[in-house]
């Protein structure tokens, strides 16, 4: 996979040579692993009353 910004960093271009389905914003952030942040930043900027919500699964792949 390729990503390609342009210097205004205003539009991001991505080039795969596998197809994905795309349904929002998140979803490029999930495929290209960039949603991944260190358990200790996200116990520090989320709200233990918002992380109830999120899946088991998401908690323990935060990169440790």
């Amino acid at each position: 996979m390729n990503l390609n910004m342009k210097s205004t960093q205003t539009q991001l271009y991505i080039e795969s040579k596998n197809p994905f389905n795309v349904y929002g914003d998140i979803d490029i952030l999930i495929k290209m692993g960039l949603n991944k942040v260190s358990k200790e930043f996200f116990d520090t900027n989320i709200p233990a009353d918002t992380q109830k919500y999120l899946s088991k699964n998401y908690m323990e792949n935060l990169l440790k």
